[in-house]
C-alpha cells in the first residue's frame, strides 16, 4: 500500500475500530471541550506554551477584549463525528469497489477474445492487446491515458455501431410457401440473413471491452492521483449490459420458436421434422443465452481486503486471488 492508503485506513481503524463511537454518541458528554465567542487566531498565546491560549484578545499591547467561553454538549459535536465517520466508510466503500474491479481484470483479462469478421474484430482485437498490456503495468503516466482513452474511443464505436444494427432487427416476416416445411426453413432463413447472432456477439464483447477499458482507466487514474476521473470511469461501469439486449433477444426467440410450432401443428404430414427444427433453434438461443450470461459474469468478482495490523503499528492489506 501506499502512504495515502495506509492513512485512509489508519483513519477508518481509529474511527471505527471499537465501540468508542457508539459510546460517545449514546451515552457520552464531552467534558473540557468549549466554544469561544472570539477567532481562536486572535487570542493572546502564552510565551512558553504557544499552544495554549488565555481568554482575552490584545490589541497594540493592550487588552482590548475579553473571550467568552461555554461547554460544548454532545448535541452540538455528534453531526460533525457522524460526517467524519461517514466520509471514513464511503472512502474506504470506493476503495474497496476499484479493488474488486481490478481483482476480476487482473483474474479474467486473458479470457476475453472469442471472436473474429474483419474489420470490427480487428479493432475489438488490437484494443484488447492494448488493454492487456497496460493492465500488466505497475506505473502510468499521461502517455498511458491518452492511449486507453484512444483505444476506448474505438471500442464504443463499434458497440454504438452494432447497437444500431440490432435496433434494425424488428420483424423476420417469412413468405408464405406450399409446403409448412419449407415455410419453416424460410423462418430459419430470415434469422440467419438478419445475422442477429453475430451483431449480439460483436456487441456483447464490445460491451465487455468497454468495461475493461472503464477499469484500466481507474487504474491509471489513481496511479496519477486524479480523483475527479476515478469517479468518472467508475460511473461508467456496469456490470449488468445484458439487460441492455434481454427483451430483443426474448422478443426474436419466442417469434422464431412459436412459428415453429404453428407450422408444426398446422402441418399433417412434416409436424415432426418441423419439431426437430424448432428445438434445434430452441438449443440455438439457449446456447447463445448462457454464452452471453457467462460473458458478462466473469468479471462479476467479489473481492475480500484483509488489513493487519502488526506489532509495530504498520499495516500490509492482503487479498485473495481465486486460482481461476
Amino acid at each position: 500500500m501506499d502512504e495515502n492508503e495506509k492513512n485512509e485506513w489508519k483513519t477508518l481503524i481509529s474511527t471505527l475500530g471499537s465501540e468508542s463511537i457508539k459510546t460517545v454518541l449514546n451515552t457520552s458528554a464531552f467534558n473540557g471541550l468549549l466554544k469561544c465567542d472570539a477567532p481562536l487566531k486572535d487570542l493572546c498565546r502564552i510565551k512558553d506554551n504557544p499552544d495554549a491560549m488565555r481568554g482575552f484578545i490584545m490589541t497594540d499591547g493592550k487588552i482590548s477584549k475579553h473571550a467568552s467561553f461555554s461547554e460544548i454538549g454532545l448535541s452540538n459535536v455528534a453531526p460533525l463525528l457522524v460526517y467524519q465517520c461517514m466520509a471514513a466508510v464511503t472512502s474506504q466503500y470506493y476503495q474497496q469497489i476499484i479493488t474488486e474491479r481490478l481483482n476480476a481484470i487482473d483474474i479474467k483479462l486473458d479470457n476475453i477474445i472469442k471472436i473474429l469478421t474483419a474489420d470490427d474484430r480487428a479493432k475489438l482485437k488490437v484494443a484488447y492487446n492494448r488493454f492487456i498490456e497496460l493492465n500488466k503495468k505497475s506505473t502510468y503516466d499521461i502517455a498511458d491515458k491518452q492511449i486507453v482513452s484512444e483505444f476506448s474511443g474505438y471500442v464504443e464505436i463499434v458497440r454504438e455501431k452494432y447497437r444500431e444494427l440490432l435496433s434494425g432487427i424488428v420483424n423476420l416476416n417469412a413468405s408464405y410457401k406450399w409446403s409448412d416445411k419449407e415455410e419453416a426453413k424460410l423462418k430459419i432463413q430470415c434469422l440467419q440473413k438478419s445475422h442477429y447472432f453475430d451483431y449480439l456477439d460483436m456487441v456483447m464483447h464490445a460491451e465487455v471491452l468497454t468495461f475493461i477499458a472503464s477499469v484500466i482507466s481507474i487504474k491509471v487514474a489513481k496511479f496519477l492521483g486524479n480523483h475527479e476521473d476515478i469517479k468518472i470511469y467508475a460511473d461508467r461501469i456496469n456490470l449488468d449490459y445484458w439487460n441492455n439486449y434481454v427483451d430483443q433477444f426474448y422478443k426474436i426467440r419466442h417469434d422464431v420458436v412459436k412459428y415453429l410450432e404453428f407450422e408444426a401443428d398446422a402441418s399433417w404430414i412434416q409436424g415432426e421434422s418441423i419439431v426437430a427444427m424448432k428445438n434445434e433453434q430452441l438449443k440455438k438461443f439457449k446456447d447463445i443465452e448462457e454464452s452471453m450470461k457467462k460473458l458478462q459474469s466473469q468479471f462479476n468478482h467479489k473481492t475480500t481486503q484483509y488489513i493487519e495490523i502488526h506489532e509495530d503499528g504498520t499495516l500490509k492489506k492482503y487479498i485473495h486471488l481465486a486460482a481461476s
